[in-house]
Parts: C-alpha cells; sequence; structure tokens
C-alpha cells in the first residue's frame, strides 16, 4: 500500500489520496509518509499551526525527514523563534541534503531582517559545523565590530579576513588593537619592526604580518623569503602594514640572489597610511651572485598622519625581461637613535 501510495502520489498529486495516507497511517502508526502528506497538505491550506503538529511528528517517526525540517526552520523563521531556528539549521547541515551556501544565506537573512545578532554571534561561540562559513558570510553584515569581533578572533582562519575589513575602512587602530590580542609573547618577533622580520611561518594572521601576493613567492622552511620574478611588469609580491615611530630611521636589508641586469629588479618601498605617502623606495642591488650581503637606506617619518604605514617589496619591470631570483633573510627599521648597525660578514 505503502508503494503504491507513493507512486500515486508522483502521478496525481496527493490531494486526492487524503482517504488513503488516513488508512496507511492507521496500519503502520510508525511510518513517517502519512504524516509527511499531511505536511505538505496544512502547508497547501496555509494551517500553520496543524503544520507545525504534523512535522513534529514525521520527525518522531524520522528524524532524517528534509520536508520536517525545512517547514520547522521556515515556521521558526516565521515565528522569529530563534532557538528553535538554529536547532533546525543545525539538523539541516547535518543532513548534508541542501546547499550549505543557500542554507546559510537563508539563516542570515532571518536575523538581517529582524536586525537583532545575540542568539547567532552565541550559537558560533559554540563552534557549530557551518561556523567557519557563517562567520565568513558575516563579514559583510551590519553588526557592531564590539560583539562580533570576539566571535571572529575565535576562528583562525577569519581573523586575516576581518583584521583586512577594518584596515580597508581605516580602522587601523582598532584592527591593531585586535591583532596583538592573539600574538604570540615571542619578543624574537614582537619586539621588531616590521614583525616578523625573519619572513618565519606564523599563525599571526594579516595585514600586520606578511602577506605574499605572488605565486612566485614563499617563506623558506628556516626563515626568509624566496622570490623569482619575470620582469615583465610591476608586481607586488609581498607587504605588511605596520605601527610607525617617527623621526629618523633606517631600512636594513640581508639578502642574496641573482639580478638579471637590464631584466627587472627588486624594490622595497615604504608609504605612510592612509594616504599611501610615499618615504622610500629603495632598489636591492646585489654585487655578490648567491652571497649574502647588507644594504641600508634612510628615511625620515613625519609625527603627523602617518601612525601607520606599508612596507611592500615590488618587482620593477626591466627594459629586457628576464627571470631574476631572490632569498631575503630579514628586513628592518631601526631609529637612528639605536646607533649603527652592524654589517654582516
Amino acid at each position: 500500500m505503502r508503494q503504491d501510495l507513493v507512486g500515486a502520489v508522483n502521478d496525481v498529486g496527493q490531494q486526492h489520496l487524503e482517504a488513503d495516507w488516513r488508512v496507511l497511517a492507521q496500519l503502520a502508526p510508525t511510518d513517517p509518509l502519512p504524516f509527511e502528506l499531511a505536511l505538505i497538505k496544512t502547508i497547501e491550506d496555509e494551517n500553520w499551526a496543524r503544520a507545525s503538529t504534523f512535522a513534529e511528528e514525521t520527525l518522531r517517526r524520522q528524524p532524517r525527514s528534509l520536508a520536517a525540517r525545512l517547514y520547522l526552520f521556515r515556521y521558526a523563521a516565521l515565528q522569529q523563534d530563534f532557538e528553535m531556528l538554529l536547532l533546525h539549521y543545525d539538523q539541516l547541515v547535518e543532513l548534508r541534503s541542501l546547499n550549505s551556501d543557500i542554507l546559510s544565506d537563508a539563516l542570515i537573512g532571518v536575523f538581517r531582517e529582524a536586525g537583532k545578532w545575540t542568539a547567532l554571534l552565541e550559537y558560533l561561540n559554540t563552534h557549530p559545523t557551518s561556523g567557519r562559513l557563517l562567520v565568513r558570510k558575516l563579514m559583510s553584515e551590519p553588526i557592531e565590530s564590539d560583539d562580533f569581533e570576539p566571535v571572529v578572533m575565535q576562528y583562525i582562519d577569519s581573523r586575516g579576513q576581518y583584521l583586512r575589513r577594518l584596515a580597508e575602512r581605516k580602522y587601523y587602530e582598532q584592527a591593531h588593537a585586535a591583532w596583538l590580542s592573539v600574538v604570540s609573547a615571542d619578543k624574537k618577533y614582537n619586539d621588531t619592526v616590521p614583525f616578523n622580520h625573519e619572513f618565519h611561518e606564523r599563525v599571526e594572521p594579516e595585514p600586520f604580518n606578511w602577506k605574499i601576493h605572488s605565486p612566485r613567492a614563499e617563506f623558506h622552511p628556516q626563515g626568509g623569503l624566496n622570490a623569482s620574478y619575470l620582469g615583465d611588469k610591476k608586481r607586488l609580491i609581498v607587504e605588511q602594514t605596520f605601527r610607525t615611530a617617527s623621526g629618523s630611521q633606517r631600512l636594513i636589508i640581508r639578502a642574496r640572489g641573482r639580478l638579471s641586469k637590464n631584466g627587472g629588479s627588486f624594490a622595497w618601498v615604504i608609504s605612510c597610511l592612509p594616504d599611501a605617502e610615499e618615504l622610500l623606495s629603495e632598489k636591492l642591488l646585489l654585487s655578490k651572485n648567491d652571497l649574502y650581503e647588507t644594504m641600508d637606506a634612510p628615511l625620515a617619518i613625519p609625527e603627523e598622519n602617518c601612525t601607520f604605514g606599508k612596507i611592500q617589496l615590488w618587482g620593477i619591470p626591466g627594459e629586457f625581461p628576464k627571470t631574476s631570483r631572490i632569498q631575503i633573510q630579514s628586513v628592518k627599521l631601526v631609529s637612528m637613535m639605536n646607533g649603527p648597525e652592524p654589517n654582516a660578514q
């Protein structure tokens, strides 16, 4: 009878078969099919309270019923019952029967329309299965930073995106304060400008740690930055935002490599934020193939409008493009007040 009923529903629709599914419910009271059919009928009749009853009865018989979960998810959204909404969302995620992007968009849409985010943020504090996806999608939502920041900083993969978002809006102080909350206590990295001046693999996120832009650049396992450049057009290789200290400074670079004559070159550029006023552009001039050399360039950081700066390594095109390769062991800014930096051998 069940097989015949399923076939008939597919052929003519369930509205003509109410008597049959009522009989099936009496003959097989643990079968979820009659209750799913009743759920569909009551939804068509817009009898929401009764539909909820049939959905719950369906779940008692089959907890994996997609139709029942979807209805209860929708009903909780209409009622703005956030606790039940999140419960059924969680179950729908576990069923893996729906596109997770679409389902998460629907969930966020409910909270956006209500203008209330507290329940969703508390849910994210439990680190649910879809937490990373939801956090990423919430980046563009109008949530107060004071509410969102404690949540997003728990998700390691999302920290960089969140801090970039703040920096793009020129909230450098707030971004830097949030970044400091996850910085290692290791003074080897924290007491230098820029941070991680020897290019080690670090968990601290950008933009206050290095961001590699070029697919032809990578961190060396023992520290240092390896990069090659085709010399074809100007390319950003790596960059970092940093808190500045005003006054006379020196940029000290230790590097080795092979630079082709007139084929292209590398240059470090330092500028003030937020207006990108350039303070220094220093080409790397290496005279000894594959032997480390130390370069030193002076610059002055102004007292005003330069609380934060950006340091970037660029590939500069040559007249006759040719591949150049470089390994940068370290790069750091040192105050002139500290005296001369000893030359490396």
